[in-house]
């Protein structure tokens, strides 16, 4: 059997019963255009520098979705101080077993950037969100059950960094909602599934 790969957002998709209404090529452009900026932003980060954006910029041919999502990165990181001396980018996975389904686990990826300093962790997303308190309840649940809690409750402040919009939420540990992970298996196995 096989490992499936995901992300936070399709959970959450799949825990709303929301359904996308683009078409497959559409998805497909969707995700390499995620992909591509996942790499420039790895970049971004590892040189401590938006040079990496520019040279995306400079390119002939480029995607305009990456477009949009690097500016909405710089609008972003014009609001930070001091955004590279505070902020590192990490990436993290919560891996689920899920026996007699299709496939024998799924592997949840994770991008974060997070700030020691001002104990914040924001996660890197690409459109606006459903209900932040539910999204990162079902985040804390997966990480109390299947990995290490103490990866996400190390932080008193959360946000949402909206690549598309260039705009920040910003919530505080208690206002998390509590999910049980009896209601978020559902979603996972129809992921899984599907």
């Amino acid at each position: 059997m096989a490992t499936k790969s995901s992300n936070l957002y399709k959970v959450c998709q799949s825990y709303f019963g929301i359904t996308s209404s683009l078409t497959q090529r559409q998805k497909i452009n969707f995700g390499q255009a995620i992909g591509t900026t996942e790499s420039k932003l790895k970049s971004v980060f590892e040189q401590k520098s938006i040079a990496p954006i520019d040279e995306y910029f400079a390119l002939e041919k480029k995607q305009k979705l990456v477009v949009s999502f690097l500016n909405g990165f710089l609008n972003i990181a014009e609001s930070k101080t001091k955004l590279f001396e505070k902020y590192l980018r990490f990436e993290d996975k919560i891996s689920i077993p899920t026996p007699g389904h299709a496939y024998n686990k799924i592997v949840i990826k994770l991008t974060y950037v997070h700030n020691l300093s001002e104990n914040r962790l924001a996660l890197l997303t690409y459109g606006p969100s459903t209900e932040i308190t539910i999204e990162l309840g079902i985040l804390r649940c997966l990480y109390t059950k299947f990995s290490s809690p103490a990866n996400f409750d190390k932080y008193n402040e959360y946000e949402y960094w909206n690549l598309r919009s260039g705009t920040v939420q910003r919530i505080r540990k208690n206002q998390i909602k509590s999910i049980n992970i009896q209601n978020v298996l559902p979603a996972i196995y129809r992921l899984v599934d599907g």
